[in-house]
């Protein structure tokens, strides 16, 4: 029996980096733990590729961090049982580390011999963060290395940042680096493993990157950010709140991942094997939050915070949506070589609409929290039973050929393509 709710990741490639074109450097994942045991927890994950011309292959280096904290956990898993927490201290502070520098550098050498045959392999060019999170069902643990955030959400919606960075790394880098020779050192200081009773109360682990304390003008905007980001939002909703983040912060890429520890959640085995973050039961804890406070974050308007329409707001028509859309449309022309790979990061909202899961006023009404769902939702040209075209039967306001093209190859596709994340997607053992 476990208590986890299914967690959520998203990596969004920042507003700054948008414009100068250049790829995420950032990567995330969840995914399902299944021990030989039969109990059942997740892994979360986050990595930031330093990025500057020194790091020149930082985006493959992130990534690759996911999948070697996916594997070497996986293998972990094959000699310890997730019920006996013991192991798991020693795990999360030596051999852990061990084995995920040790594949990392596998997996990142192997990208040299493809890239650069003829230099000398150089790890520095693929430096990251990783940071990473295990979801037992007794107990909780964390490590990782690098300048990620770990915070908690409690069941009064207070939020504390239980894990940082505590300073500088040596030789002269300005964050610990899976790059670094000693990188599985620098995991343990951040190791730490908590037990959990079946009546622990309801709290959310926030995991983030660096992209989201630096959009924050001060600590407390930080947790009242962190506390909001724990709220029920499904993969999609959390993407549209980091693209916001990102183009009213500090312009960096942007990770996360929410993991929900829920005392009243019922057995694993009477859920659905993957459930359904739209699905999943919002808590009652984080409903009312921070209206007011968001200002002060230094981030725009409160529309960035406000979370999902109360059913007693009207929803937002197609017309009222407009200028939220088309400001959206332009700045995906500004890149046209972003457009298909941000649309098909998308697959669940496409399938949805297409199968009439989703209605496309639900995402309209959202234009000021996702402006790529509502740009999405306007393209949208079904009818249904319940009256003529929803959406407006003109051209998408502000788009360019190139956009155009593209929405109507996704729409015309059998089923929506599959995602082309620059971060590992979210995966289940």
């Amino acid at each position: 029996m476990s208590n986890w709710r299914a967690p959520v990741a998203a990596s969004r490639l920042g507003a700054a980096h948008r414009r100068r074109g250049q790829p995420c450097q950032d990567a995330s994942l969840c995914a399902r733990l299944c021990g030989d045991d039969g109990v059942d927890g997740w892994l979360m994950a986050v990595a930031d590729g330093h990025g500057n011309v020194r790091h020149r292959h930082s985006a493959v280096g992130s990534a690759a961090a996911c999948r070697a904290a996916r594997r070497a956990v996986a293998d972990a898993l094959q000699r310890h049982d997730l019920a006996d927490l013991h192991p798991w201290r020693r795990q999360l502070a030596a051999e852990l580390p061990r084995e995920i520098h040790r594949l990392w550098l596998d997996d990142v050498r192997e990208h040299w011999q493809q890239t650069e045959p003829e230099q000398p392999f150089d790890a520095v060019a693929y430096g990251t963060t990783l940071g990473l999170v295990l979801l037992a069902p007794g107990w909780w643990g964390c490590t990782g290395l690098g300048d990620w955030d770990l915070v908690r959400v409690g069941p009064n919606g207070a939020a504390a940042l239980i894990s940082e960075e505590g300073g500088p790394a040596g030789q002269g880098e300005a964050t610990a680096s899976l790059c670094l020779p000693a990188a599985p050192a620098l995991f343990t200081p951040r190791a730490r493993l908590l037990p959990l009773r079946s009546d622990s109360p309801a709290f959310a682990l926030v995991l983030t990157t660096d992209g989201l304390r630096k959009s924050c003008a001060s600590d407390g905007d930080h947790l009242r950010l962190a506390a909001h980001l724990a709220g029920d939002h499904d993969a999609a909703t959390l993407s549209g709140l980091l693209d916001r983040i990102s183009a009213e912060g500090c312009g960096d890429d942007v990770s996360l991942a929410v993991g929900w520890w829920d005392p009243g959640l019922e057995a694993a085995t009477a859920a659905p094997r993957v459930p359904a973050p739209a699905g999943r039961p919002p808590l009652p804890w984080l409903a009312p939050l921070l209206m007011t406070v968001l200002l002060a974050a230094g981030l725009g308007s409160t529309a960035l915070l406000r979370g999902r329409p109360t059913p007693t707001e009207a929803p937002q028509t197609a017309p009222a949506a407009e200028p939220t859309v088309r400001r959206e449309a332009r700045r995906l022309c500004l890149s046209p070589t972003l457009i298909e790979p941000e649309l098909r990061s998308r697959r669940s909202q496409f399938e949805r609409l297409r199968q009439g899961r989703l209605r496309p006023e639900t995402l309209l009404s959202q234009a000021d929290l996702d402006p790529l769902g509502a740009l999405i939702a306007w393209s949208h040209r079904s009818t249904d039973a319940r009256g003529p075209e929803i959406q407006n039967a003109g051209r998408l306001p502000g788009a360019c050929p190139e956009l155009e093209r593209a929405l109507e190859r996704l729409w015309r596709s059998p089923t929506a393509p599959p995602p082309t994340p620059a971060s590992p997607p979210s995966d289940e053992r």
